[in-house]
């Protein structure tokens, strides 16, 4: 059986290819050398040079955009292009920071001096992408090791990793620290803080009720909780739907008591991000504990 490593692209498929010399093209090297300079004064040059005319205030929120790209990735690699017309074309792009790939798209104007009229930049999709060399699995676990080992002595990676096949664990480590000062390395039994991800679990585990017919995403708060949580006309407005989607307006309670205190926004109009869903971890508790009484009502985590 052959394994396809997720982590490593083919040196074919990234090798550096040419420019056309066009004038989209010669748009795409000036971004490119602008974006890779990671220096606001150049990137600030080139959009005023080849983008639409703008305020200043416009021209700084595209210089600010563009440095919260660069900060993101690194910059990037041109790794082909997948389209070229004289007046547009899509490029294959992969970030310096990680190996994700992206795709630019950008028109250029048909008069000189051929100023961006349309750019964007998405997500590589898989039909964008050349199909990776194959290996076996003793290769693609090597390969992983390396690109984890290259991320870990960069400080772009500290954790532990696990591949299981059929129940049987086929690759493991850890790299780095769990605790920096200390110098406590990471190990395979080190508990880690998930911090907001933990939403995801209490997202599913709601979903999972309401297949199970315990709940609806319509359902007022005030329907599985009582006062000693949220108070009664502030429990009455906000859904278990609300909560998911972060258009409770109930805030966050890294902030203050949630308990007695107003809504911050419109329900179900405005979506603020909240640390509130321990509101559905305690309805998931309560419900939980009814679907499966081997699990003690508070015994789910928050977050």
């Amino acid at each position: 059986m052959k394994y396809v490593c997720p982590l490593l692209f083919a040196a074919a498929a990234l090798a550096q290819t040419a420019i056309p010399d066009t004038p989209a093209g010669q748009r795409l090297r000036g971004w490119l050398e602008a974006v890779n300079s990671a220096d606001a004064a150049r990137i600030e040059a080139f959009h005023k040079e080849a983008l639409p005319e703008a305020g200043p205030d416009e021209q700084q929120q595209r210089v600010q955009r563009t440095l919260n790209i660069v900060r993101q990735t690194g910059g990037f690699e041109l790794v082909r292009v997948l389209r070229s017309a004289p007046r547009s074309l899509r490029a294959l792009l992969k970030e310096k920071n990680a190996d994700r790939t992206a795709v630019l798209g950008m028109e250029v104007a048909a008069e000189p001096p051929h100023r961006i009229a349309n750019i964007g930049l998405r997500p590589a999709e898989e039909s964008d992408l050349e199909t990776p060399q194959r290996t076996s699995e003793t290769e693609a676990l090597a390969q992983a090791k390396a690109q984890i080992e290259k991320w870990a002595a960069a400080d772009r990676f500290s954790g532990a990793v696990i591949v299981a096949k059929n129940g049987r664990r086929i690759f493991e480590g850890a790299w780095g620290f769990a605790d920096r000062e200390a110098k406590v390395p990471n190990t395979l039994d080190t508990k880690f803080n998930l911090g907001s991800m933990n939403k995801m679990f209490t997202a599913v585990a709601v979903a999972q009720l309401v297949e199970r017919g315990k709940l609806a995403y319509d359902d007022p708060v005030s329907k599985h909780l009582d006062t000693d949580w949220l108070r009664d006309d502030t429990a009455r407005k906000a859904t278990i739907s609300q909560l998911l989607s972060h258009t409770s307006g109930l805030g966050s309670y890294f902030i203050d008591s949630v308990t007695n205190r107003d809504l911050t926004m419109i329900l179900g109009v405005v979506m603020v991000y909240s640390a509130i869903l321990l509101t559905l971890n305690l309805v998931v508790d309560v419900l939980y504990a009814v679907v499966d009484s081997r699990i003690e009502v508070g015994a789910r985590g928050g977050g």
